[in-house]
């Protein structure tokens, strides 16, 4: 009986050590396959971090070329170099020939289109360094790694990611925040600035050029110039006639001065007067939305696969640190 006993017990511990055995064996099989699977996530996760660091690069160099670009313009506009005298010369020629061309004589002698294009200058500066300084910080943060320079990087294009998606919420939903803003500063211009088709300052060719390419009149329509809302303008008077609209408001510059006095002046057969420019250029938006929101949702994704790699480099650059201690 003891004998028996004694085997019984042997064929128990041997169950049980085999069972043992293959609880380990099992054990061990799990644990590879988690090694394996995260093996793969992390060699995934590093092709993304270098594909990543390649295309961050690369956008950002151009980013940081275009900036240099504009603030060396900028800076050359500033200083009045002299590189520009002969550009200037045969802008200021062609605008001339331009105007002639569509029936009104310029007097350009008190035309300088170097205060034009100046004031122009610090926009350049501006924006330029803005592009180079954003391009220099996902350069540097990409390339060598440098965590808190990729973070800022991270951070300023997702704040101009979060503008941009606002601005075109803005545009094609909220119009009115623009009536406020917007269309208040050109009546402005109208008001403080504009002084007719022979005016040279850049308020006055802005809109000349602005009614004559949209063939409107005016930011509303044409009582824009009456006496209260266009004081400067040099030409209500014009060869004994009392004008109601700006000649630029004709549709036909061989009518002038007919086409901009009563009764002609409010006949849209032979005038602008009732077309406003303000909704002139929201039909030009709503004309090219499909396209507008087309290439802004193309920017947009350029920008999130930017934060997406820049985050996978963040990631990629603890996970080293991690690694090495």
């Amino acid at each position: 009986m003891a004998r028996r006993g004694s085997r019984a017990d042997d064929y128990n511990e041997r169950r049980r050590d085999r069972r043992r055995q293959i609880q380990e064996l099992q054990r061990e099989e799990r644990e590879d396959r988690k090694q394996n699977s995260s093996g793969c996530c992390s060699i995934m996760c590093e092709c993304i971090a270098t594909c990543g660091r390649l295309l961050i690069t690369v956008f950002n160099l151009i980013f940081a070329l275009i900036g240099i670009i504009l603030l060396a313009l900028g800076v050359i506009v500033k200083v009045n170099s002299p590189i520009l005298d002969n550009l200037i010369s045969a802008a200021q020629t062609q605008f001339q020939n331009a105007v002639s061309g569509a029936g009104f004589n310029l007097d350009m002698s008190q035309f300088d289109l170097y205060t034009l294009v100046g004031g122009m200058a610090i926009a350049f500066i501006a924006l330029g360094c803005f592009f180079f300084v954003v391009g220099t910080l996902g350069v540097l943060g990409a390339c060598c790694k440098v965590r808190i320079l990729l973070i800022v990087y991270v951070i300023i294009v997702i704040v101009i990611l979060l503008g941009q998606v606002a601005l075109v919420i803005m545009v094609f939903a909220y119009r009115s925040v623009f009536d406020s803003t917007i269309k208040t500063g050109l009546q402005d211009v109208i008001k403080n600035e504009y002084t007719g088709i022979n005016g040279t300052s850049a308020g006055t060719l802005g809109l000349n050029f602005l009614m004559s390419s949209q063939q409107c009149c005016g930011i509303d329509d044409y009582n824009d110039f009456s006496v209260d809302n266009a004081p400067n303008w040099q030409f209500r008077n014009y060869s004994g006639y009392t004008l109601e609209t700006p000649m630029i408001c004709c549709k036909n510059t061989t009518d002038v001065p007919d086409c901009a006095r009563s009764p002609k002046a409010t006949d849209s057969a032979h005038n602008n007067y009732n077309i406003g420019c303000y909704d002139k250029l929201w039909e030009l938006i709503f004309t090219y939305r499909d396209i507008s929101i087309g290439v802004a949702c193309g920017i947009c994704g350029i920008q999130v696969l930017l934060i997406i790699f820049g985050i996978s480099i963040l990631c990629q650059i603890d996970k080293d640190k991690v690694g090495a201690i």
